[in-house]
């Protein structure tokens, strides 16, 4: 008997030590996926034109930038001149004008002969999305850039989007050549699926949290036990740590979004009127 308690409690044991491992590496697997995700799903590539400009001017058009709450996304345009336009491939042959439209901004610059492209700042408008419906919210931003001589004649031109946005989901489509010579890119803005979950996991993590602590509140106000001060304390502090998880998700905007009605300010109500329940009975028993 003696025996067959010991293999009992040896294989009991193998058990747990096999589920911890299991628990542990499932944890190293998700942070894995997580680090992964927030790297990759953010960059995007498109092309507005011939790739394969050899005579004209390739505008790369970078993301720098996208502030939740800012309805516009901000694109560094670097320049590069080719072919003939090129002067020891570096500087511009001839003067050049350079027209770029975002909606939220606009970039219209002439460059002299023998000088540099240096790069500009174009602010883009989002469009079609609203922050407030964070996490679900996305967007849509066109843009255009043209390249004209000194007397308006169009200079043929490659535009090049790239760059990465981390936290976004980020898609470049919709390439059109301009029957004036320009070139326009449409780039698609959402929120990359690791954002959504994180975000998903906080909301439940405070309805969870919220939900257990009424459920203990409850109890002891149903049995006539003694309410203790640690009791009301865990719903104090509560209240206000709730505010410090909510401001952890990921890109979260200002108070008001979409994801604080369906959880923050109901929790919030919730533990409120909690510790009133609490305070009102503790006083009655007292």
């Amino acid at each position: 008997m003696a025996v067959d308690a010991g293999v009992k409690r040896n294989s009991a044991a193998r058990r747990r030590h096999a589920l911890l491992l299991l628990a542990v590496g499932l944890f190293i697997g998700l942070v894995v996926i997580g680090a992964v995700s927030f790297e990759g799903e953010g960059h995007a590539a498109g092309v507005s034109g011939d790739p394969n400009l050899v005579d004209g001017v390739r505008i790369h058009a970078n993301r720098e930038k996208m502030v939740p709450g800012d309805p516009q996304l901000v694109l560094r345009l670097d320049f590069e001149p080719r072919g003939r336009f090129a002067q020891d491939g570096v500087f511009l042959a001839q003067r050049l004008r350079v027209i770029a439209v975002g909606g939220a901004g606009l970039v219209d610059e002439s460059f002299a002969a023998g000088g540099m492209m240096t790069p500009r700042t174009l602010p883009v408008a989002l469009e079609g999305g609203d922050v407030s419906q964070y996490p679900f919210d996305s967007y849509s931003a066109l843009f255009g850039v043209r390249v004209l001589t000194s007397d308006g004649a169009a200079v043929p031109s490659v535009l090049v989007a790239d760059g990465s946005m981390h936290g976004y989901s980020v898609d470049i489509a919709r390439s059109t050549r301009e029957p004036n010579g320009g070139n326009d890119l449409t780039i698609s803005v959402s929120r990359a699926p690791a954002t959504m979950i994180f975000a998903g996991f906080i909301v439940l993590l405070m309805w969870t949290v919220t939900l257990l602590a009424l459920t203990l509140s409850a109890k002891l106000i149903r049995t006539s036990a003694a309410i203790d001060t640690p009791l009301i304390s865990l719903l104090g502090v509560l209240l206000f740590a709730f505010t410090a998880l909510r401001n952890s998700m990921p890109n979260a905007p200002a108070l008001g979004a979409l994801a604080d009605y369906l959880c923050y300010f109901w929790c919030e109500v919730a533990l409120g009127l909690g510790l009133v329940a609490l305070l009102v009975f503790r006083i009655r028993r007292t």
